[in-house]
Formats: C-alpha cells, sequence, structure tokens
C-alpha cells in the first residue's frame, strides 16, 4: 500500500509522457449491490456471507437468491473484493434456486441451499469453489435444500457439518437432515432426537470441549452434539431457531440464539436469548419480531452482539431492522432501511478482515445510502457495494452556472456515485452534488438556455414535479433552486434545443404531447422565456424523438426526427425542418423511425447526420445511418445491422468523431458491440463492448485532465462501469528510457484511481528463479526520457534523491512476478504522479541484475 507520507513525495514534473491512443479508463464504478431475488418464496437477495480467499487475497463472498451483482451477472453468488464484483463462473442454476449459508472449509468455499444445477451440470444443494470451478456434490434431491452448514471438530478431525430438510447424501446415503463432510467423502451423523428440519449450527466450546449445537423448529429444544451423544439444552421452543453466536456480555462467553420463538418451555425468551449454561434466558427485554440472524462484531470498540430481521423496535426503542446488544440494552445500528415496496428485512451479517460489517437481505436503500440488498458499515457510515449510478443516464452537458463549468446528468437514477440525487446530479471534478431535492421522474435531456435573466440548466422529461413544486415536463435549475416554465408541457419530453429562428433566442421542447403552458402544440412547442407557442401545425402521425440545429447553407435550421408522418396536410416522412413559419421535408425522408440527428464536419464541409430504424433515405439504401448533404441523402459507410439509437460528435483524444450507438452488433464487416466511431472515412470500433445504448457524451475535467465521458443505458461498460464511462488517454504510462532495459514491467490497468487496488506483471528476459522487486519513487528521466545508466543492469529511471523505496519483494517465478498496490483513497493524491520500475535478481542468469521500464501513474480520480 502506497503510504501518504510517501505518494505525497512524488510530486517532481516527469518528462512529457508519450502520445498515448484513447482508451477506456475507470470512472465511478458499478451498479451498487445485487439485483432482486427470483425466488417467490424467500425474496431476500442476500441470505449469507462469508470472507475467503480463493489465492488472490481474502475477500467477502455474497450469496442468496439474486441473478445479478453489480453491472455482472451473477447466479446466486458472488465476491466483492473491496472495490468491484466478481462472478463465479456459470454458477448455481435452476428454478427457484437459492443459497441459503457459506463455509470456508478446506482451502473450498461451500454453498449450501436449494437448487439443482452448477455450470449446467445436475448437483443437488451443496457444491464447492476452489477459485477456478465448481464441484457439486449431491445432498437430498430436487424438494429438499441445505440449510446449515458448520466447521466442527468433534476430536475425529475438523469436517463440514451440513443441515437441512435431506434424507440422504452422495444419493443413497441415508442422513435424516444432518450430515458430516470430511473433504473427501460423507459419514454417518447420530441421528437428532425426533427427527426435524435442521435450521441452524454452530460449534462451541464451553470450556468442556467444543459440542454442536442445532437449531430445528417449532416443538423441538436445541440440541447438543458432544462425544457422539445428543442431549436437550433446555426446553422446547415454539419456533424456529435461525442464528447462533457467542458473546461475553460480562459475564463470561455464553451461547446465544436467533429466531421467532417467544417460549423456551415456560420461559419467556423472545426471538433472542443466553444460555447460561443451565437455563436460557431473554436478552435484553427480547425483540418484536423474527431475528433472522446474529453475529458478534469487534468495529467501532468493544464487541457487540447484532441482531437482524424485520423487527421496528428494540426495547421500547425506534430500532429498524438492526441492533447492537452492549450488555445492558439494545439500540439501534443504523436509523433505516429501506424498501419501494414491501417490507424491508436484514436476513445476514457478516464481516471481513478490515473490521467492515456487512448486511443484506431485501432492502434498497440504507441510512439513506441507496444499497440494494448489501451494505457495509465501518462503524460511522454506510455504504453501498458499488459506488456507480443505480440507474441509467440519459443526458450529458457540461454548464457554467456561476462557480465554473461542472457536467450535469439526468436520467432514471435516484442515486448519483456516493451521493442521493434523484435523477438529476452535478459533477464538480471530484464529486457528485444533487440539484436539491431533484425531480420525480426520468430526465431526457438537458440544455443551457438564457431566458432573459440569467443562463439556467434546464431539464426535459417525464415527472411532474422538480425540487418538490410543480413542474410539468420541463424544469428549470438557475443553480440554486427549481422552477417551472411557462406552465409545463402535459406528456413525455425527449428532446430540448436553444435555437434562433430569427425572433431571437427560444427553448424548443420536442417529445409526446398535444399541449405545452396550456396552448395547443403537436408534439414540438418553443418557448420565449415567457410563455409557450406552437410551430406552426406541429408534426402529426408519431412521435418527435430527436431536435438538432443544423446549418444546411442557408442559415441555421432547426430539424427534427422521429416516427411522425405529416404537418399538416405536408409530407415529412420522419424527418423536418423548420425554417421559422413552416416545416418541410428532407429529400422525401426515410422509411423507418429516426431516433438521433447530428451534425458533422468531413473535409470542412458540414453534413447532416440521422441515425434510426431505417433502410433508405430519400428512396436511397440506407442502412440506420445516413448523411444529408447537398440536398440528397447517401449512405455512411456500410451502415448498420440493427438500430441506431444515438448519434453525437466528440473528441475522445484522438481528434473529432461522429459516434454511433444502438442495438446493432456490426456495421459492414467491422464488429462494433452497441458503439463505433466515424471519423469521415471509416468506421471503427473503440474497443471492448457495452452491453447498453449510449445515450449521451460530453467533455469533463475529472481532477486529472479532461476526459470523454459517455452515459446510457447500460450497465457494464468496457472499464467495468455501470450507466457511466470514461475515455481518454491513459494515466499509467510505460516510460521505456534510453538504454538496454530488458525486462517489462506492464499494468494490469490504463488508470490508477482513488481507491483502486492494481496489479502489475514484471517479466525478466534472462531471470528465471531469484527475487523481483517493485521500486517507487520520484521520476528521474531527463527531457529525453533517459534515465541515469547502470552497467550490467540498464538504465534507473528513477530519481536517485529522495532515494526509490522498494516497495513489495516476492520470489521470481519462470522469469516472471506479479505484484498487488492499493492506491489509498485519500482526495490529497489527485493529479499525484507515481514512478515504478522494476528489477529481476537471478545470480545464475547472463545478466545478475535486470532493470525493466518505467510506469508513470497519475492518481485519481
Amino acid at each position: 500500500m502506497l503510504s501518504l507520507t510517501l505518494a505525497a513525495l512524488l510530486s517532481a514534473a516527469f518528462p512529457a509522457p508519450l502520445a498515448q491512443d484513447p482508451t477506456w479508463l475507470p470512472a465511478f464504478g458499478e451498479l451498487p449491490g445485487v439485483g432482486p431475488s427470483l425466488v417467490p418464496t424467500e425474496p431476500e437477495q442476500v441470505r449469507a456471507f462469508a470472507e475467503y480467499d480463493d489465492g488472490t487475497g481474502p475477500a467477502v463472498y455474497v450469496a442468496g437468491g439474486f441473478q445479478r451483482a453489480g453491472a455482472a451477472l451473477a447466479a446466486r453468488v458472488a465476491k466483492w473484493d473491496g472495490s468491484r464484483w466478481g462472478t463465479l463462473g456459470a454458477a448455481i442454476g435452476g428454478i427457484n434456486a437459492n443459497i441459503l449459508d457459506l463455509a470456508p472449509f478446506g482451502g473450498r468455499l461451500y454453498a449450501g441451499g436449494r437448487f439443482l444445477a452448477l455450470d449446467g451440470t445436475l448437483a443437488f444443494n451443496l457444491a464447492s469453489w476452489d477459485g477456478s470451478a465448481w464441484t457439486g456434490l449431491v445432498v437430498g434431491n430436487q424438494f429438499s435444500s441445505v440449510r446449515a452448514l458448520a466447521v466442527h471438530d468433534a476430536g475425529d478431525g475438523a469436517a463440514l457439518y451440513v443441515g437441512g430438510d435431506f434424507a440422504t447424501v452422495a444419493g443413497s446415503v441415508p442422513a435424516a437432515g444432518l450430515a458430516r463432510w470430511d473433504g473427501a467423502a460423507f459419514s454417518a451423523v447420530p441421528p437428532l432426537p425426533g427427527g426435524g428440519v435442521v435450521e441452524a449450527l454452530f460449534s462451541f466450546d464451553d470450556g468442556a470441549g467444543a459440542a454442536l449445537y442445532c437449531g430445528r423448529g417449532a416443538g423441538f429444544p436445541i440440541s447438543r452434539l458432544d462425544g457422539g451423544v445428543w442431549s436437550d439444552v433446555g426446553g422446547t421452543l415454539d419456533g424456529v431457531v435461525r442464528s447462533f453466536a457467542v458473546f461475553d456480555d460480562g459475564n463470561g462467553p455464553a451461547l446465544h440464539a436467533g429466531g421467532d420463538f417467544t417460549l423456551v418451555g415456560a420461559q419467556v425468551a423472545r426471538r433472542v436469548m443466553r444460555f447460561d449454561g443451565n437455563v436460557w434466558q431473554e436478552v435484553g427485554g427480547g425483540l418484536p419480531a423474527e431475528v433472522r440472524a446474529l453475529r458478534v462484531w469487534n468495529g467501532g470498540g468493544a464487541p457487540r452482539l447484532l441482531a437482524a430481521g424485520a423487527f421496528t423496535q428494540g426495547q421500547g426503542a425506534a430500532a429498524d431492522r438492526l441492533v447492537a446488544f452492549h450488555g445492558s440494552q439494545w439500540t439501534a445500528l443504523a436509523s433505516g432501511f429501506g424498501l419501494a415496496s414491501g417490507q424491508p428485512v436484514v436476513a445476514a451479517l457478516g464481516s471481513n478482515s478490515q473490521g467492515e460489517l456487512f448486511v443484506g437481505g431485501q432492502f434498497d436503500q440504507v441510512d439513506g445510502e441507496v444499497a440494494s440488498g448489501v451494505a457495509r458499515f465501518d462503524g460511522t457510515t454506510w455504504r453501498s457495494l458499488g459506488d456507480g449510478f443505480d440507474g441509467a443516464v440519459l443526458d450529458l452537458t457540461r454548464v457554467d452556472l456561476g462557480g465554473g463549468a461542472a457536467l450535469y446528468a439526468g436520467g432514471a437514477f435516484q442515486n448519483a456515485p456516493s451521493a442521493p440525487a434523484s435523477r438529476v446530479a452535478r459533477y464538480d471534478g471530484s464529486a457528485w452534488h444533487p440539484l436539491g431535492a431533484g425531480l420525480d421522474g426520468d430526465a431526457q435531456s438537458l440544455v443551457r438556455f438564457d431566458d432573459g435573466t440569467g443562463a439556467a440548466l434546464y431539464v426535459g422529461g417525464s415527472f411532474a414535479n422538480a425540487g418538490g413544486n410543480p413542474a410539468v415536463g420541463v424544469a428549470r435549475w438557475d443553480g440554486a433552486a427549481w422552477s417551472d416554465v411557462g406552465g409545463g408541457i402535459a406528456g413525455a419530453v425527449f428532446d430540448l434545443a436553444v435555437h434562433d429562428d430569427g425572433t431571437g433566442a427560444a427553448l424548443y421542447a420536442a417529445g409526446e404531447f398535444s399541449t405545452a403552458g396550456g396552448v395547443a402544440a403537436d408534439r414540438v412547442a418553443r418557448f420565449d422565456g415567457v410563455t409557450w407557442s406552437s410551430l406552426g401545425q406541429g408534426l402529426m402521425g408519431g412521435t418527435v424523438r430527436a431536435l438538432l440545429v443544423h446549418d444546411d447553407g442557408s442559415g441555421p435550421k432547426l430539424f427534427a426526427g422521429g416516427d411522425f408522418e405529416m404537418s399538416g396536410q405536408i409530407s415529412v416522412s420522419r424527418i423536418a425542418r423548420w425554417d421559422g413559419t413552416t416545416w418541410s421535408g428532407v429529400t422525401f425522408g426515410m422509411n423507418g423511425s429516426v431516433f438521433a440527428l447530428a451534425s458533422f464536419e468531413e473535409a470542412g464541409v458540414s453534413s447532416l447526420f440521422a441515425g434510426g430504424a431505417f433502410t433508405t433515405a430519400g428512396g436511397n439504401a440506407a442502412a440506420r445511418v445516413a448523411r444529408w448533404s447537398g440536398g440528397q441523402w447517401s449512405a455512411v459507410g456500410a451502415g448498420a445491422n440493427n438500430t441506431v439509437q444515438w448519434l453525437g460528435v466528440a473528441d475522445d483524444g484522438a481528434g473529432s468523431a461522429l459516434f454511433a450507438s444502438g442495438s446493432f452488433t456490426a456495421l459492414g464487416a467491422l464488429q462494433a458491440l452497441r458503439l463505433a466511431r466515424w471519423d469521415g472515412n471509416t468506421w471503427s470500433a473503440p474497443g471492448g463492448d457495452f452491453d447498453g445504448v449510449v445515450r449521451a457524451a460530453a467533455p469533463a475535467e475529472d481532477g486529472v485532465g479532461t476526459a470523454l465521458f459517455l452515459a446510457g443505458d447500460f450497465f457494464l461498460s468496457p472499464a467495468g462501469d455501470s450507466f457511466l464511462a470514461r475515455r481518454g488517454p491513459p494515466t499509467i504510462v510505460a516510460v521505456p528510457g534510453c538504454g538496454p532495459n530488458t525486462a517489462t514491467l506492464g499494468a494490469s490497468a490504463p488508470a490508477a484511481p482513488l481507491g483502486s487496488a492494481l496489479q502489475f506483471e514484471l517479466q525478466s528476459t534472462y531471470a528465471q528463479t531469484g527475487l523481483a522487486v517493485l521500486y517507487v519513487g520520484v521520476p528521474g528521466a531527463d527531457g529525453q526520457g533517459c534515465g541515469l545508466p547502470l552497467l550490467g543492469a540498464g538504465e534507473i529511471l528513477l530519481a536517485l534523491s529522495p532515494a526509490p523505496a522498494p516497495v513489495i519483494v516476492l520470489p521470481l517465478f519462470f522469469g516472471a512476478a506479479e505484484f498487488a498496490l492499493g492506491v489509498p483513497d485519500l482526495p490529497v493524491l489527485k493529479g499525484v504522479e507515481v514512478a515504478l520500475q522494476g528489477l529481476a535478481i537471478d545470480a545464475l542468469a547472463p545478466a545478475p541484475f535486470e532493470l525493466s521500464n518505467a510506469l508513470v501513474a497519475r492518481l485519481g480520480p
């Protein structure tokens, strides 16, 4: 881990970086949390946690009934490495499949629940993951389940005990709801007295040796297995035992149990109780509704017993779904959990070696933080798992409303990265900020317009209120407050544009509406700063989806594209031009919908480009994208094999280009999944794939430099971000030096965002076995990129004053070594340049000391 002291030293200027092709850079992370459960009878998205090291470092594994984790498809189980989600193969499947418990054992991670298959192979209810592949075990059949896992040593070696409602294991071996797995085979466990379904298992040593405790449903006591003999622990319960934990309330460690019981024998014990070695006792006055999970957590000081469930009270005080017991009373650990529909439930508790608490269940927010099914707590602050937008970003614009230009985003989200922001947000280069209380419906279009009282941001979309006040379809943000725009528009607004048709600059709105400000206006309307008015007879027969101001050689005109057919008696097939008085067609129009318009200059000539679902334009073949120039329509290359839904002109660092996005996968012979770039001569793929459509693009400062941001409804960008992607030159740049530095140091990512975990690989030419050293320091090369020659080793590219520091030393295997470095999430480090260089050491190699190239990493954002 780079320390703040070390990183603060690395601020010396480095030679101008080499010219780099643009690439996809990490932006704001993934869609937070996990996707909803598809199991109607068990809707909790998350049911279990476990910390497990698959060989790449400890990570928290999350399981339940979900199908998505962050931006990735993840069937019922996923890995959270501290910054991003990861999947575990094709994982676990089957109708109504659900994972109910996780447990590391014998170097593998075991998952138990109700499922039928692993990567398409039958595997009933129990499986293990070794870090690269699943192995299935047969426990019960398709009608049974595994509900609890616990590692326990009964004196014959540690084994995994498996509990549930099954009758057999390994296909035919009898096992009445409980079995023992030693990592190679199942073995018998003495049958539980009276049978019943095993709901919870726990291994606890009360000082007389470890014993296995078992919780079942109503009508059964808690049972204890010791020396191969079962005994009852207290009386019969009137409800289910869901979870166990061992907690010391000051009177010594004791076994605690939680569930939906209220009595143990004749003793009152409402949902959570403590066994003192003789009898069960209610804990802290009990809880008013079912306890789904118990856990002892040491975060924030002294250990606390945590209880989670569906309750809203604890010992008479408000305690929303999660409470902590300090030894005398229950206290709330969160001010509130939320769920858009239904009652929130916390069903699982976990923690990691960094002391973070993880909670899971069925909820979509905690303490106002977006947290779909899962959240983490460091003792002070609740955070989601994934810091990206939680919904589509449909438009971007860069606007200066005083205080400098900022990037504004609008869409279907309710939370921006690490900040609640309802459908519209502002990015200042460092952080996202809400615009007051935001909007109560989706924002489709953003534009800057001055109505005579000063520049403001105008937003069009499908909403009825802005900032809590009425503002229908269109709203105005002046940098401090929202206001209505001329009485609003009664319908959806899909696009806004500012245009001067000769009578002064005005705001134009297009969409699916018939009135604006109470005035009849068919699909398109004009706002002069005071009132709305119609544009001639409007556009009829379908929605207007796009507006564009384009100079066709006769001065700027307003063009509209969509599904419409007519303007009064004038035929305008899906594309029309407004000259300030009337609408006219554009050379016979298209044979299919127009979704996007753009003005792009080729060889000094500005042409109008249209994208959509058409296959002809002006009667000429043009597959989904066409150019209008000189009064004629023509194809743009080979066109697209499916719908083009967005066009935009932007410079991604390789020059101005026309970008197209949609449902297409190819343009002629070019494979391009949903995004392509036209440079005026040919189409190219910008690299990487999108799983949704790009809807907008805008340049913005990101705290390190200027980058191109692209927004849309995609869950996953090429850099692994959701809904908002960033493109520009890489911020980790290779500097080769001038001498024979034969070893190669490479980075697994093109950028070094704060809070990220970076991977580097050193590959030597001569060395095979020995040591690999990664140095960090101040850049020391001159203006030509030359460093200090070191005879027989290469060139030192780090300054010797202050001396470079060896941050990692690893064994060298077959001439290679992989390093992992964490970048501290400290704003003071943003923009700091860090230089890295590798050294391979092998006394038996022709060159015993072998230096690599340098890497210069500019940290942030």
